[in-house]
């Protein structure tokens, strides 16, 4: 029954993270298509807090199957956090739009005027400060042809969600692997956590930015941001801690 409530526990903070990190990206998208960038990368950043309390708050108990040596445990909280997170991706996918609007409205509701928390909860209730009802501009892009022009960036942006995502769960794993050199190797979540932040901050972000500034392509942006999440999570990972079950269990 503790295992079970485990996780339960690892797999909804673990979908939690990817649901955030999804509003993140698309909250930032929104504010610069009202031209609000700066309010942007501060409502990103609001996301982003919500999400690191999602990340930080399940470590603890992927140790503790660690600690017990209970590899099955351990794999069923890493599969069931990967089912999870891949099902937030396809929400946040599918409900693009809307998100974006909502986020839209939070923008303009702030740049009215209105504090940060009034303006989510009129956003919420579809108004705008009184005023007529405005939408996000939307053009219609093919998820194909939003991977064509930007193949580059969804490669990097895969990358870097990828290694965001699992290095708390590879570090686990081979601490369990190698169990007498456990506290070395927990040890460098931090270098793996590297490897996505060095892409993101050299390659990733730069292109991004001139998207927003730009107000060019947005939704292609879009589009092309959350499948490198939605297939981070849904496909690259499963695959690769299925490889690392079948080498070393």
């Amino acid at each position: 029954m503790v295992n079970i409530i485990i996780i339960a526990w690892v797999s909804l903070f673990f979908a939690g993270y990817v649901f955030f990190d999804g509003l993140a990206a698309l909250s930032r998208m929104a504010a610069a298509k009202a031209s609000l960038n700066a309010f942007g990368a501060a409502i990103e950043k609001i996301m982003n807090t919500i999400k690191r309390l999602s990340i930080f708050s399940f470590p603890p108990a992927i140790g503790y199957f660690v600690m017990r040596q209970d590899a099955s445990s351990l794999f069923l909280a890493v599969f069931g956090s990967l089912f999870l997170g891949a099902s937030a991706a396809m929400f946040i996918f599918l409900r693009r739009i809307a998100i974006q609007r909502y986020f839209f409205l939070v923008a303009l509701n702030f740049d009215s005027g209105q504090g940060i928390f009034r303006a989510f909860i009129s956003a919420c209730r579809g108004s705008q400060s009184g005023q007529k009802v405005q939408s996000p501009p939307n053009v219609t892009v093919s998820l194909p042809e939003a991977m064509r022009h930007n193949l580059q960036l969804f490669l990097l942006a895969s990358w870097v969600y990828l290694v965001f995502g699992s290095s708390i769960f590879l570090v686990n794993i081979l601490a369990m692997v190698f169990f007498e050199a456990a506290p070395v190797i927990l040890q460098t979540l931090g270098f793996f956590n590297g490897l996505g932040t060095l892409v993101l901050a050299f390659f990733v972000d730069p292109r991004i930015a001139r998207f927003l500034d730009k107000k060019e392509k947005l939704e292609e942006l879009t589009l092309v941001v959350i499948a490198a999440q939605g297939i981070s999570v849904g496909l690259y990972s499963p695959f690769l801690f299925g490889a690392v079950f079948l080498v070393f269990f």
